[in-house]
């Protein structure tokens, strides 16, 4: 067995050109289940793509990351996924093409049946009291604890 065929966890940051046949590559790591992303610009195609690993749980997306209800649709694909971070994520950086989020974004993440926590940052198009409400019944569903949620997120 190749030694990237046990890869569990993967962190990948911003960089100019190449992302796309990363993360193509990385779809061809089915073992991999942890993603950590930071200041990337994904695409469609690149979200998309992150439907291909089967064992994820938890994904982190930071920095400067536009992401929309269509991404989010996308990302509910990702049944396996039982902890999604959305911290520090700029929806309306980068390129200039604001994609904010909606109720509809929370729908498909009520989808996710293992999803266990959700952080959604400010500005991110929804307002502070809906985002706080959210992530409450997400993390109420699950039974997980305030400190249980301070682990996860370390």
């Amino acid at each position: 067995m190749h030694r990237l065929e046990r890869l569990r966890k993967l962190a990948i940051g911003g960089s100019p050109g190449g992302r796309l046949h990363i993360l193509l590559a990385i779809g061809r790591l089915p073992t991999v289940e942890e993603l950590r992303l930071t200041d990337l610009m994904l695409s469609e195609e690149e979200i998309k793509g992150l439907a291909g690993f089967p064992k994820l749980r938890t994904l982190v997306i930071q920095g400067t990351i536009m992401i929309g209800d269509d991404d989010v649709a996308e990302l509910s694909k990702l049944k396996s996924l039982e902890t999604s971070l959305f911290h520090r994520l700029d929806v309306s950086g980068g390129l200039g093409n604001y994609r904010p989020l909606t109720t509809r974004s929370l729908e498909y993440l009520r989808e996710m049946a293992n999803l266990r926590v959700v952080e959604l940052p400010e500005g991110c198009g929804l307002d502070s009291d809906t985002i706080t409400d959210f992530e409450e019944e997400i993390a109420g569903r699950s039974g997980v604890r305030d400190r249980e949620t301070r682990e996860i997120r370390e």
